[in-house]
């Protein structure tokens, strides 16, 4: 019997992201099929498949093929929302994001 309003979210690990990113290797890659326990997310206007769950975003931006030092920003509202890469963010599905170097005062 399922209980409600209790709602059981899988922390997302490094090695979790290791397992999905090789079965979707294996499987025809990011966006070509859909795989049942993965859920799609728009990453720099590209559909990804990851897990759903909580993520450091450091891992997230693993998963989904971020370079590391780029800075990653989540669309919420119409408005980019900034992601510290040791903020934990929750991953359900249709989510968008953003990367791009990270800013600094220009010349």
């Amino acid at each position: 019997m399922e209980e409600r309003g209790i709602e059981i979210v899988e922390e997302i690990t490094s090695e979790h992201v290791d397992l999905v990113l090789k079965e979707v290797e294996r499987h025809g890659g990011h966006g070509k099929h859909h795989h049942p326990h993965l859920v799609t997310v728009t990453v720099d206007s590209i559909p990804k498949q990851v897990r759903p769950g909580r993520y450091l975003v450091s891992v997230f931006k693993k998963a989904v093929g971020v370079d590391p030092s780029y800075e990653l920003e989540e669309l919420v509202n119409g408005k980019l929302v900034p992601l510290a890469d040791d903020a934990k963010i929750r991953v359900k599905g249709g989510e968008s994001f953003i990367s791009h170097v990270r800013g600094g005062a220009s010349s």
